[in-house]
């Protein structure tokens, strides 16, 4: 998995859906748009504006709260604002 840096991001999203995977990126302009096209679990942006301790943090808040339906198929931004 440590080349899917070099994948397009279509690529990364196809992947993800057919490992049945929640997709986690900072670069939510590409894959905004592509929640909901396939069967994915869900993509959750998270702001390139975090530090990586700060995004572990409301990451691990929001997914303990969360239950999968509501994420399947939708785009869920995580960014300064919201709550951990």
């Amino acid at each position: 998995m440590s080349s899917l840096r070099s994948l397009p991001f279509q690529e990364v999203y196809r992947l993800a859906v057919k490992q049945q995977r929640i997709l986690v990126t900072t670069n939510s302009k590409d894959f905004r748009h592509l929640a909901g096209t396939m069967r994915d679990a869900g993509i959750i942006g998270v702001s390139a504006h975090l530090s990586a301790n700060q995004i572990d943090l409301k990451l691990t808040a929001f997914l303990m709260r969360a239950t999968p339906k509501p994420l399947q198929g939708n785009f869920t931004l995580l960014s300064g604002e919201t709550e951990a």
